[in-house]
């Protein structure tokens, strides 16, 4: 995911899908399948998001924060799971001359990665897993909103 059109295209897909979940549309494996979908897709665009705000503010992922990040750190920015990559961001918006991931932003990302972590791990029932998904694609509906990732 690196053209606008691209993401246009994500942040069209999770409003839907979120009418759908409101309207009873999706249930089930079917539900569980669309909010991975969302999840996976956001994570692709998030490591896009982190490679060009790196390449805008010159900072090399080998030298600079490979050291900075635990487990696949060593496989490249491609190999990195949702929590590495927002840690990578993390560190990056640290150090970079001009940030644009604001505490708001720091607090939707911290939600989605929750949100992420608990649907790998199978909800309970169908109420615990309407909530995770509203939620999750809520909040990654609200971090599309602040147009943060239109660098990419």
């Amino acid at each position: 995911m690196n053209a606008t059109g691209e993401v246009d295209v994500y942040q069209a897909d999770v409003t839907r899908w979120l009418k759908e979940i409101e309207t009873g549309d999706l249930r089930g494996t079917l539900l569980h399948g669309i909010a991975t979908k969302a999840a996976k897709q956001f994570e692709v665009l998030l490591r896009a998001f982190l490679q060009r705000y790196m390449d805008n503010a010159d900072i090399d992922y080998q030298r600079d924060v490979r050291s900075k990040i635990k487990g696949k750190k060593n496989e490249g920015l491609d190999a990195l799971t949702l929590g590495q990559t927002i840690k990578a961001l993390d560190y990056v918006n640290s150090v970079a001359t001009k940030t644009l991931v604001d505490a708001e932003a720091w607090h939707i990302l911290e939600r989605i990665l929750e949100s992420r972590n608990s649907l790998q791990h199978e909800p309970r029932d169908q109420r615990e897993l309407v909530i995770l998904a509203q939620t999750l694609l809520g909040d990654i509906e609200k971090i599309m909103e602040r147009g943060v990732f239109r660098i990419v």
